[in-house]
């Protein structure tokens, strides 16, 4: 981790768009950006580690964050964070992290120490705070639901399609998918070669290719 300097205009274009700072007066944003610190952290780097102590709130300027917890030495992914994401909301009420941050590449990343926030907080910016924790509620209650109801051979089937490009690819290699859906790395691989057997995807290198999209959203909704 070092830290970065950057130009105050490209932070307050990042947080424009944001989910907590999107529709906010120009001049409340320009002043968070002011109070705002950035680091940039290596590929593999951890930005927040899970029931450690911290209320500060952060903003993905750029790259890709994975937000994680593990469990008997597990890792279960609950979501990639891209440029523009929120995190460390939850922090900055119950005072400590909730899931582990890891940089999936270079990345920079806007830090809103907590007792700076304060002081420019308002009655829409607690609004927006509160809608974002509702966002990140309902997310989790899908998952769960996933999770319960569905079989890991819809869950692998729902990743794919839910990350695919334009071009019908999702770059994963078989142990990062295994954790985005809760299983063992054997598993995944057993369902990925099923796929392929049936036609549905191809697997080249670290890539899952899409040859039939109908297929897998047959078995989402079986």
């Amino acid at each position: 981790m070092k830290k970065v300097n950057i130009e105050k205009n490209s932070i307050v274009s990042v947080l424009s768009d944001t989910l907590l700072f999107s529709g906010l007066n120009k001049k409340f944003i320009e002043k968070v950006a002011k109070v705002i610190k950035c680091y940039e952290f290596e590929k593999g780097e951890k930005i927040v580690v899970e029931q450690y102590e911290g209320q500060d709130i952060f903003v993905l300027l750029a790259g890709k964050i994975q937000v994680y917890f593990e469990q008997n030495k597990k890792r279960f992914i609950i979501k990639e964070l891209a440029k523009g994401d929120v995190f460390g909301e939850i922090g900055f009420f119950i005072k400590h992290r909730a899931a582990s941050c890891e940089a999936v590449e270079r990345s920079v990343v806007g830090v809103i120490k907590n007792k700076d926030f304060k002081k420019l907080i308002s009655k829409d910016i607690l609004l927006k705070i509160i809608n974002l924790l509702i966002t990140r509620l309902l997310q989790t209650d899908v998952e769960i639901k996933d999770l319960v109801f569905k079989s890991v051979l819809q869950r692998v089937c729902k990743e794919i399609i839910t990350n695919i490009d334009q071009s019908n690819i999702m770059k994963i290699n078989v142990k990062t998918l295994a954790q985005k859906v809760a299983s063992s790395r054997e598993t995944v691989s057993r369902m990925l070669t099923l796929l392929e057997k049936i036609g549905a995807v191809q697997r080249k290198n670290n890539k899952i290719v899409v040859v039939d999209k109908n297929k897998l959203e047959k078995f989402i909704q079986e």
